[in-house]
C-alpha cells in the first residue's frame, strides 16, 4: 500500500489528470511528478530551469506517482485498476485484473493518489477531458 511507504519531503513540480468520457464508462488516469526539495527547480526561470530540468531527467531524480482505473455511472471502479509509485528509493506496482484482486487496499491506493491531486496548487494542474 502507498500510505506505507515512507515519501520523502517532495515538491510537486506537475499534476496531470486525463478523463475519457466513454458515455457508460469513464476511463482516468491521473500522475503526480515531484522532486525532492533540494531538487527544487520553483526559484528558476527561462534556460536555467530547462537545463535544471534535463539533469533531473537524466539523473533519474522525479519521483512519479500515478493511477488509471475506469468508472461505472455511478463511480463504481471497474477493472483493470493501476497503480504505480516510482522514486530512487522505492518502486511499488499493483495491477488489478480481476474481481477477487480488487481489495480495499487497491481502492485506497487509488483515493490516497486522487487526494494528493485535489491538494495539489491549481497551477500546477492539468485536467484533461
Amino acid at each position: 500500500m502507498l500510505k506505507n511507504l515512507t515519501f520523502p519531503c517532495a515538491v510537486v513540480v506537475s499534476a496531470t489528470k486525463n478523463i475519457s468520457d466513454l458515455g457508460s464508462t469513464k476511463d482516468v488516469n491521473v500522475t503526480i511528478t515531484s522532486v525532492l526539495a533540494q531538487d527544487s527547480y520553483s526559484h528558476k526561470t527561462g534556460i536555467e530551469k530547462l537545463v535544471h530540468q534535463n539533469r533531473l531527467t537524466e539523473e533519474g531524480k522525479y519521483i512519479k506517482l500515478s493511477c488509471s482505473y475506469s468508472t461505472d455511472k455511478e463511480g463504481k471502479v471497474l477493472l483493470p485498476v493501476k497503480v504505480l509509485f516510482r522514486s530512487n528509493e522505492h518502486q511499488y506496482r499493483t495491477k488489478v485484473y480481476y474481481d477477487y484482486e480488487l481489495t480495499d487496499e487497491v481502492l485506497e491506493d487509488v483515493k490516497f493518489i486522487e487526494n494528493v491531486f485535489d491538494s495539489t496548487d491549481d497551477s500546477l494542474k492539468r485536467v484533461f477531458l
